[in-house]
C-alpha cells in the first residue's frame, strides 16, 4: 500500500469520524432543546403559583383585587398599591414568559393559554387602567405584542370576569 493510498484512507476516516461527532452533537441538542422546554414549562407553573397565592391565601388581598379589577378608583392609596404591585408582578411573569416563547423554550399551547387568561382580565377596568398607566415599564416588543395581538384577541367564550363574579355564578 503506498503513502497516498494510506492518506486517503485516513481522510476516509477522518471524514466518517467527522459525520459520526455532529449527529452527535445533534442529537445532544435535541435532547437539550427538550430539556430546556421541559425545565421551562415547569418553571412557568411554579411562577404562576407564586402569582396566584397572595390573592388565594390572603382574604384581603382577594378583596382588593376583585374591586380593583371592577372599579380601581374604589381603591384607596394602599389597596391600590397592593393592586398595582400584584399586577406589576403578574405582567413582569407574562412578559418573561412571552420572550420564552419567541425563543423557542415555552411551548406554544402553553403561552396560549396564559395569553389567553390575560386577553380575558383585559377586559375587566382595573387590568385596562393598570396597562396605561404602567405599560412603559414592559420591553417595547411585549407592548407592541400586547396591544397589536393579545389585547385584540377574543376573551373567552362565557368569561365572567372574577370581579363580578358573584356566590351563585
Amino acid at each position: 500500500m503506498t503513502i497516498e493510498q494510506l492518506g486517503s484512507i485516513g481522510e476516509l476516516v477522518g471524514a466518517i469520524a467527522v459525520i459520526g461527532s455532529l449527529l452527535y452533537v445533534g442529537l445532544q441538542m435535541r435532547q437539550n432543546s427538550k430539556i430546556v422546554r421541559s425545565a421551562t414549562a415547569t418553571a412557568a407553573t411554579e411562577i404562576s403559583n407564586n402569582v396566584y397565592t397572595p390573592v388565594i391565601s390572603d382574604p384581603v388581598m382577594a378583596e382588593i383585587a376583585i374591586r380593583g379589577l371592577r372599579d380601581p378608583s374604589a381603591l384607596d392609596h394602599v389597596e391600590m398599591v397592593r393592586f398595582t404591585g400584584h399586577w406589576q408582578n403578574s405582567f413582569i411573569v407574562l412578559q418573561n414568559w412571552f420572550y420564552q416563547w419567541k425563543e423557542g423554550n415555552l411551548d406554544g399551547d402553553i403561552w396560549a393559554g396564559w395569553s389567553q387568561v390575560f386577553c380575558d382580565l383585559y377586559t375587566t377596568p382595573g387590568i385596562k387602567q393598570f396597562w396605561e398607566r404602567r405599560k412603559g415599564y414592559f420591553a417595547l416588543p411585549f407592548v407592541v405584542y400586547c396591544e397589536s395581538t393579545l389585547f385584540e384577541g377574543e376573551p373567552t367564550a362565557g368569561y365572567i370576569p372574577l370581579s363580578i363574579q358573584s356566590n351563585q355564578d
